[in-house]
């Protein structure tokens, strides 16, 4: 019998309504169990993810045809001993205020950590005029610095019950643009160990200098520490991050135990942990690093010049020449606020981490001190000061792809990383030692301090 249309109606209706019900219902039930409030210094799994569809999210070619040990293309041109047949679980992080994905296979004696950051992005830097912002997409390198952050950063991290494995495999070591790759081989175990306990182990590009233990040392030991969650204080870091700042900075994490050697070792441990290949350039780690160095909250006002004349603990190149006179200049613009750094006299990190935590703005030519910007706080304002000729190549540059004078990245990306401000003031000169315009500079940096 058919019913009266307001009948079939009002049926209709509340049949709509019940499937919407139970529609918001499962979004409740899904959603509730992801939903988590966590502390700045939690490590907490949020939830355990679908082994395909994460896959498919992280653009990882887990499942193919292969099985066993084979080589996994992570990246374009990385691949990495894996293996295919391995047990495997995926779990989504939330800690220190970073959501990340780790995909894990265990083979019985070892496990393999896949670490998967999402992709960030850049900004050109600030300051420039535009006929500089247009010189700046001239080298070739910006634009691959640019690229590679659009894609999700994947690293590697290996856990192994009675490991054994050196520092950094020479065989195979090498500084691809994106990754730096460690080990080659699939790891080993001994029957007798150097260490009954965990141990991480990372070398990394030149880490036993002051400025490469923090743009490479650290972000291997974060890696390791984000997708393991070893305890820090009973863990034994084993590095070649043997510079007495280094030292004192994995100290200031949290680490009681520290082995650091100037030459490349081999270790064993009961527990060895190791990072075989990793992908340097992500803010993640450097906010790993900051949530655990404790940067004092204090009055943010000084200025902190950084010269770069051999008195001050600088080099021969990149030498401002009357950077003095500005020195003196800013002394009278803004009293009591101006401090000249000098890495000779400076070699306590407390000391060095209650000055810079103090920067308002830290000012100088392109150089390793910038390095203690490591020890400011985001609301730092970094200035760094360059020369370059009116092509847009560097001095002593002749061709866009190579013979750069020195590593113009460096403390660009180091800043952006770690989520400070950077400004660039460029000299048009064909010298690296050179004299700026002090007049325009302060033109210039009074309509940048805030």
């Amino acid at each position: 019998m058919k019913l009266p249309r307001r009948e079939r109606f009002n049926k209709a209706f509340i049949i709509t309504i019940i499937m919407w019900v139970f529609f918001f219902l499962h979004l409740v039930l899904f959603y509730g169990k992801r939903k988590l409030t966590v502390g700045s210094n939690s490590w907490i799994v949020k939830k355990e993810l679908d082994n395909i569809e994460s896959a498919k999210k992280d653009d990882i070619l887990f499942h193919s045809d292969k099985v066993g040990i084979d080589l996994l293309e992570i990246s374009p041109g990385i691949s990495i001993s894996h293996n295919f047949s391995g047990i495997r679980t995926s779990k989504q992080i939330q800690a220190f205020n970073m959501s990340y994905s780790v995909h894990t296979f265990d083979s019985g004696f070892m496990k393999e950590h896949f670490l998967v950051l999402p992709p960030f992005n850049w900004y050109v830097p600030l300051g420039l005029s535009e006929i500089q912002k247009e010189l700046f997409w001239k080298q070739t390198e910006n634009h691959w610095h640019f690229n590679d952050t659009n894609m999700n950063h994947i690293s590697v991290v290996w856990e192994i019950i009675n490991g054994e494995a050196a520092v950094i495999d020479r065989k195979c070591h090498s500084g691809h643009h994106s990754h730096h790759i460690n080990a080659c081989k699939w790891p080993r175990q001994v029957s007798n160990v150097m260490f009954n306990d965990t141990v991480v182990s990372f070398g990394g590009h030149s880490i036993d200098m002051f400025q490469h233990f923090f743009d490479n040392g650290l972000p291997h030991l974060a890696a390791a520490h984000m997708s393991t969650n070893f305890d820090i204080a009973d863990t034994i870091p084993f590095t070649t991050a043997s510079n007495s700042i280094s030292i004192a900075s994995l100290s200031r994490i949290g680490f009681n135990n520290i082995k650091a050697h100037r030459r490349e070792e081999v270790v064993s441990a009961s527990r060895l942990i190791i990072v075989p290949t990793v992908r340097v350039i992500h803010p993640y780690f450097f906010n790993w690093f900051t949530s655990h160095i404790k940067i004092p909250d204090t009055k943010r006002d000084k200025i902190i010049m950084l010269p770069r004349d051999s008195e001050h603990g600088g080099g021969g190149s990149r030498i401002i020449g009357n950077f003095q006179e500005l020195i003196n200049t800013l002394e009278k613009q803004y009293p009591k606020q101006v401090v000249v750094f000098s890495s000779k006299k400076s070699s306590n990190i407390n000391t060095i981490i209650n000055l810079f935590s103090t920067a308002k703005f830290i000012i100088g030519p392109h150089g390793g001190a910038f390095y203690n910007q490591f020890f400011s706080p985001q609301s730092t304002k970094i200035v760094e000061m360059i020369p370059m000729q009116e092509s847009g190549m560097y001095p002593s540059q002749n061709q866009w792809d190579r013979n750069l004078p020195f590593a113009h990245l460096s403390m660009y990306s180091n800043t952006l990383l770690l989520g400070q401000q950077f400004y660039r003031y460029i000299t048009f000169t064909h010298s690296l030692n050179y004299d700026i315009d002090i007049n325009d500079f302060m033109s210039w940096f009074t309509k940048i301090y805030v």
